[in-house]
């Protein structure tokens, strides 16, 4: 299933009306668990990256998204998320990698902070 744009500004909704307390957490804005395809291209577009890679939405919170990819990103690289929106415009949020983990072989947790939104993506 694909994560779209409808379904990341619902969900987001949903969270900032969350205001309850989690004992032991660290993270500062609550998450929630999903289950989602969407793509993403590192920073900057070509000729450095940009080539679109579909990867699988673990969580989403109002600050950060948890992602799992076939790539270790290194802490710092910055990447577009594409929330795609059908027959509408497309929903970019960019994202800078705080932490990488591998989960099992050729599998990657990555935790990623929002950087940004309203990028254009029309370079293919």
């Amino acid at each position: 299933m694909a994560l779209t744009a409808q379904m990341f500004n619902q969900i987001m909704k949903g969270l900032k009306s969350d205001n309850g307390s989690r004992p032991n957490e660290q993270r500062t804005n609550p998450r929630v668990g999903v289950h989602g395809r969407a793509d993403i291209r590192t920073l900057p577009f070509p000729p450095a990256g940009g080539r679109k890679v579909s990867v699988w939405v673990r969580d989403l919170s109002i600050d950060g998204v948890g992602i799992l990819h076939s790539v270790a990103l290194p802490e710092g690289t910055r990447f577009v998320l594409t929330y795609h929106q059908p027959g509408g415009k497309d929903l970019n949020v960019v994202y800078i990698v705080a932490h990488t983990a591998q989960v099992s072989k050729g599998l990657f947790g990555i935790g990623a902070r929002v950087f940004g939104t309203g990028i254009k993506t029309d370079a293919a």
